[in-house]
């Protein structure tokens, strides 16, 4: 009855001491890291296989605190849920790592042997929300070694909801979803961006990239807009925390080349061969700054399947067309010549495919275009470049202004959107391999490198 008073006792605990104590037992019965001072012991005594040791851990979550009542197995796991959500709430580094750490490895024997827990992670909207905030708080673990890794463990969370939703059919796939969403992701990805592509992790020191995960993250929303997989609710809920306009302005920067140095052009080369890899439905290497595109591209793609054609397309502006042309709208700052203060422009890039994780579909990163649409967005993307060429030499002030822009940026001054930020970056190359000349001095002097 050891581990059924372990598991009450995890379930219950306040102190510290306590839940690190219980939190590290359990995981590691559950096949997760063992501790190094149980090695001898465990070379003698191993631990019994994950199942036996599930079943033991369940014990403890069938009775409530003060309850005499057995509770049922979706009971059980909504306790056990309901604790972790608390625990998520309340928890601060490092005991946070190690309470993700405990779901990770009961989430992955569940999967295979305990149904009722996996619906209700999926189902439970608190519990969705309290994941979020531990990935919005992973900014503030204490730089060094261990910064980034709490944030990657809290994404693998996101990860198992794909792979186990997929199983349980398409109410489950849509509730999830809703419940990414509407529990605040984006939102968590947009104040922890920064730390995703600093961090060592963003370049797969130690553990996959987080880029990879992130792509396949919104891999998976995308694939499941165009299988026409989710409810109004959901498709509203996605309107309404679009677009991102930060979290892709950094992963363009991300990957970017701007030192016009040996290295990073090799970089460059091997990014256009991933991208050609995933145009293949092929994954490239974890360290292919492909991935990094794949981000910031999907995330387009998204906001422009989920656009309403009648409203503002500024994330928290509820403006509507048919109030009229000619007025200013407060939030959004500017005059309104057309009936919109703002709308999602066609993505301007050509469209990558990739493999979906669990399933045989392979998803367009895009919508899919006809041949007629997909020109025109090429002459407009080759006219924008050349009006970059020209303005990058001759006015670096307004190129800094759109790098650093916050919002959305639509119809702002002189026409410019932050949808110009991939084509200034790359007309950026060309001047970066001469950091000597008048061109890329001015740009330095009006504080590029503080936009990027």
């Amino acid at each position: 009855m050891t581990l059924a008073v372990l598991m009450r006792n995890w379930m219950h605990s306040t102190k510290k001491s306590d839940h690190t104590a219980n939190t590290i037992i359990l995981t590691a019965f559950l096949g997760g890291a063992v501790p190094k001072q149980w090695a001898g012991y465990v070379a003698e005594h191993p631990i019994p296989a994950p199942r036996l040791v599930l079943a033991r851990i369940l014990v403890g979550a069938s009775k409530g605190a003060e309850s005499t009542k057995k509770r049922t197995p979706a009971q059980a796991a909504d306790a056990i849920i309901s604790a972790f959500t608390t625990h998520f709430e309340t928890l601060e580094f490092p005991q946070l790592e190690n309470e993700v750490k405990f779901f990770l490895q009961l989430i992955m024997v569940c999967a295979e042997e305990h149904r009722p827990f996996v619906r209700a992670f999926l189902k439970s909207g608190k519990f969705w929300a309290a994941v979020a905030s531990v990935l919005r708080r992973s900014k503030q673990v204490p730089q060094g070694s261990r910064q980034g890794m709490l944030a990657y463990l809290v994404l693998q969370i996101y990860v198992n909801g794909w792979e186990t939703m997929e199983k349980e059919g398409r109410e489950y796939i849509d509730t999830t979803i809703y419940n990414w969403i509407s529990g605040g992701l984006l939102g968590a990805l947009d104040d922890i961006v920064d730390l995703l592509t600093s961090s060592p992790l963003a370049n797969n020191v130690g553990s996959p990239a987080s880029a990879v995960v992130l792509t396949n993250i919104v891999s998976v929303i995308m694939t499941h807009i165009e299988l026409e997989s989710l409810s109004a609710r959901t498709l509203a809920a996605l309107r309404a925390e679009l677009p991102r306009p930060r979290i892709v302005k950094r992963m363009i920067v991300a990957g970017s080349t701007l030192t016009g140095d040996r290295e990073s052009e090799a970089r460059n080369r091997e990014t256009m061969r991933g991208m050609k890899d995933m145009l293949g439905g092929r994954f490239p290497d974890e360290n292919n700054g492909a991935w990094l595109q794949g981000v910031w591209q999907l995330l387009q793609s998204i906001a422009f399947a989920v656009q309403d054609e009648g409203a503002c397309a500024r994330r928290g502006c509820d403006r509507r067309a048919d109030k009229g042309a000619g007025t200013t709208c407060k939030m959004c700052k500017v005059t309104v010549d057309t009936s919109y203060c703002s709308k999602v422009p066609s993505p301007t890039f050509v469209p990558l495919s990739f493999p979906h994780p669990t399933s045989t579909t392979v998803l367009a990163g895009l919508i899919h275009m006809d041949p007629a649409v997909m020109q025109k967005l090429l002459a407009e993307e080759t006219e924008r470049r050349t009006r970059w060429k020209v303005l990058i030499s001759t006015d670096p002030r307004r190129t800094v202004r759109v790098l650093t822009a916050a919002g959305w940026a639509p119809e702002t001054i002189d026409g410019d959107t932050s949808w110009d930020v991939p084509s200034i970056l790359r007309c950026l190359e060309t001047p970066s391999k001469n950091p000597q000349s008048a061109v890329w001095r001015r740009l330095v002097k009006a504080g590029l490198f503080t936009a990027l």
